[in-house]
């Protein structure tokens, strides 16, 4: 499922049709549990807001990146962030951790 969400974010970053949109931004938006379900490939429009989905290193709180337990490359131009966070699940009435990572295209700090 990674791969194809980062196959998908190359993809479209080489789309011609954001040409007319010189400020867009093409990220995998990754939620590594359950099993990647409510991950998405999404295109950014302001990179003001895209860098909302960008984290600083002292959220990653000893967070691996999927692609290192998968063995799989990030794209080339692209860069990860990544967090882990911990909650209570209404739901199921547990703890809950997820890691949230963004794939995407590097941009200047």
């Amino acid at each position: 499922m990674l791969r194809l969400l980062l196959l998908g974010a190359e993809n479209l970053r080489s789309n011609h049709a954001l040409e007319a949109f010189p400020n867009a931004r093409v990220a995998a938006l990754v939620t590594t549990q359950p099993d990647y379900f409510s991950s998405e490939v999404t295109v950014f429009l302001n990179s003001d807001y895209y860098q909302h989905f960008t984290y600083d290193e002292s959220q990653l709180n000893g967070a691996i990146s999927p692609l290192e337990r998968h063995n799989i490359e990030l794209p080339q131009g692209f860069s990860a962030w990544g967090t882990r966070f911990s909650y209570h699940d209404d739901w199921s009435g547990r703890e809950t951790t997820e890691e949230h990572w963004t794939f995407g295209e590097q941009i200047k700090r």
